[in-house]
């Protein structure tokens, strides 16, 4: 069978072009891979917090990252103040979960805002839209702060984070906490309660005790002096009349 030479070039054409189809679509997936981790962690990434598409993280030893908050308990309402800081990264993911033994801790609680939006954004995790905070580019950061708060008493809660160091990738952290924060209204409420009743109770009882002490002692003290004045009086009159009685005797005798 012999092929035309038109043919073959028509043949070469349609593979060349099919080639260099392949060769931009896997170019552009991995643009649109890299340009999405860069921005922000996926959605998909909400509940493990796990960096997908950043292969094994080679990094070992302790981070050298902190959680610092401005507070170390809350209410419902309080506005916490959370900061990443000691040393330089590129990204980060970073949520408040529940700590308290049986409560729900894969789930973002609480709302992020005053950041830094040059730098970071807020992610929409189980459904609330400010749940999560993030890194919005792959330039270099050394801090980055937010403020937090709860419509909803929580618990006990504590900041969770994955931050990746870069340059490279597979050079991050996962699993960082901050310290935890209590939540204050229970105990507050009791501490007050318990000063209350005994300021109340004890200057009652104190001034009970003076006013019963001052009144009974004035009263057992008059009542005592008026009985030895009126003995001693009716003493003195018997002897005056004894006396008395003795010199008209001798007198008139």
């Amino acid at each position: 069978m012999m092929l035309h030479p038109g043919n073959h070039g028509t043949v070469m054409s349609s593979r060349t072009s099919a080639l260099s189809m392949t060769v931009l679509m896997t170019v552009a997936a991995v643009l649109v891979v890299v340009d999405a981790y860069s921005s922000g962690p996926p959605l998909t990434s909400c509940s493990s917090m796990r960096p997908t598409g950043h292969g094994t993280s080679t990094v070992t030893g302790s981070a050298p990252y902190t959680i610092t908050t401005s507070k170390s308990s809350y209410v419902a309402g309080d506005e916490i103040e959370v900061t990443i800081s000691g040393g330089n990264f590129i990204g980060f993911f970073l949520q408040a979960r529940r700590r308290d033994s049986g409560a729900d801790s894969s789930t973002a609680v609480g709302s992020f805002s005053s950041i830094d939006t040059t730098r970071t954004k807020v992610i929409a995790c189980g459904g609330n839209a400010l749940s999560a905070w993030s890194h919005r580019s792959n330039a270099l950061k050394s801090s980055v702060t937010a403020t937090w708060t709860t419509p909803d008493d929580e618990g006990t809660i504590a900041f969770r984070a994955t931050i990746v160091q870069g340059p490279s990738s597979d050079k991050y952290w996962t699993d960082l906490y901050s310290d935890e924060i209590s939540s204050g209204s229970a105990g507050g409420n009791t501490t007050v309660t318990d000063m209350t009743q005994t300021q109340t109770a004890k200057p009652s009882t104190t001034e009970s005790g003076v006013m019963q002490t001052q009144t009974e002692r004035p009263a057992t003290t008059d009542a005592g002096d008026a009985i030895n004045s009126s003995a001693t009086l009716i003493v003195t009159s018997l002897c005056g009349a004894i006396l008395l009685r003795m010199l008209m005797n001798n007198f008139f005798w």
